[in-house]
């Protein structure tokens, strides 16, 4: 008999969540409306939550590190940044003033940049401290992380830009000129995507090495890349070869899906299509299972949802975890 993933637990939150759970050997951090929570992976059982006050002051994003803390942001009149402990407990909070912020975690320590009358991208130490502070173009935002650099977008109604910051000799370039929604980096290849149906692949000097006409809901760049392209029967969602473009395989169906996330599982992946959640062989694309909703939609699927063969995802306030059994 073939394998699957299999039900694990299901935990009940006081408040639902549309946000994808980020998962990792040691914990499950879900967002619930304006509070964190933090679940144990193998049980569900909550460990700890951290409310952040009214409705208003909503959490904004939230990253789970591998072995540093865990770090959330929500608005109200500022920015609060706040790290914590596996435990829950706080390590601390630090207020920024911005129009909006994006952040990344690298070893331990928090980049976050902040846009407002003027932007600026800070780094926080590991304690808490703010160890520098560089003026970058404003209106920048979508901050990505690739070897030894930050990436970040400039959207203005003249032209967007994707720039490049170094973090070792703090140098700032434009790398990338033109109508720009999101940036994906790893192992030297670049994702950008358009705001049209297409994107762009090219190496890490910014040579474009392929681009592709795609729908937007579903360009991800991982081992492969994956994303929909146009059938006879409709938007099928695809793996393509991330050096060439070239097909690997596509995924067809007798009625089109709104195919809008898509989560790597290692051999596997997960295709979500705003109702259920296939998955299906990394290599061939031959669908293995069909995961259906149990009360409503998923409302938090996505990249971060998985780790070692345990996918955990949200239907509002059910956090439903599910285990890979050969």
């Amino acid at each position: 008999m073939a394998g699957g993933y299999k039900k694990l637990w299901t935990t009940v939150i006081e408040t639902p969540s549309f946000s994808p759970p980020l998962v990792s050997a040691r914990l499950v951090l879900v967002e619930g409306g304006a509070a964190l929570v933090g679940l144990d992976p193998a049980s569900g059982a909550q460990r700890w939550t951290i409310p952040f006050g009214s409705p208003q002051r909503r959490l904004a994003w939230s990253l789970l590190t591998p072995d540093g803390p865990i770090f959330c942001a929500g608005k109200e009149d500022l920015w609060r940044i706040t790290a914590v402990d596996n435990d829950g407990q706080k390590r601390w909070t630090g207020l920024v003033e911005a129009v909006r912020t994006t952040a990344v975690a690298i070893g331990g320590k928090l980049w976050v940049l902040a846009d407002g009358e003027s932007s600026c991208i800070r780094l926080f130490s590991e304690q808490g401290e703010m160890e520098g502070m560089w003026e970058v173009p404003k209106g920048g935002g979508g901050l990505v992380a690739e070897e030894g650099a930050l990436l970040f977008l400039v959207q203005n109604s003249e032209e967007d830009s994707l720039f490049r910051f170094t973090t070792v000799d703090k140098k700032i370039q434009r790398i990338y000129a033109g109508e720009l929604d999101s940036v994906l980096s790893i192992d030297g290849y670049r994702l950008l995507r358009g705001k049209a149906q297409s994107f762009v692949v090219t190496d890490r000097e910014g040579r474009e090495l392929w681009r592709q006409d795609s729908s937007n809901e579903l360009p991800y760049l991982g081992e492969q890349v994956y994303c929909c392209v146009e059938t006879e029967a409709g938007w099928a969602p695809s793996a393509l070869d991330r050096s060439n473009g070239q097909p690997l395989w596509s995924l067809e169906r007798e009625e089109a899906a709104a195919w809008s996330h898509v989560v790597p599982l290692g051999d596997h992946v997960a295709l979500y299509d705003n109702s259920d959640v296939e998955i299906v062989d990394r290599t061939t694309g031959t669908s293995i299972q069909t995961i259906t909703c149990e009360y409503h939609n998923f409302t938090g699927v996505g990249p971060g949802c998985c780790t070692d063969g345990l996918l955990v995802m949200a239907e509002q306030a059910n956090i439903h975890a599910y285990v890979w059994k050969p």
